[in-house]
């Protein structure tokens, strides 16, 4: 679990919300539930831009296989594949 807390952090996730769905993907992974969210799958990109009106920075998201980039919902993606720990 604390993988996925840790992967769901540095790709923008505050902790209670990264703690909330690595538990929620435990009660997946158990139940054999076969869906996925963006935030699991080694396609999908993170970087910071300027926002254009107020030059704050922004984290903008992007699914490099161009499919729907669903962060919060779980889904049956055909370009799903694994992130894994960098070893």
């Amino acid at each position: 679990m604390a993988f996925r807390v840790d992967l769901f952090q540095a790709r923008g996730w505050d902790e209670p919300r990264a703690q909330h769905w690595a538990e929620r993907l435990r009660r997946r992974d158990a139940d054999l539930d076969k869906r996925h969210i963006c935030m699991e799958c080694r396609h999908f990109r993170t970087w910071m831009s300027l926002d254009r009106e107020t030059k704050q920075p922004v984290r903008d998201w992007q699914c490099q296989k161009n499919e729907a980039l669903l962060t919060d919902v779980l889904q049956r993606c055909p370009q799903f594949s694994w992130e894994t720990p960098k070893q």
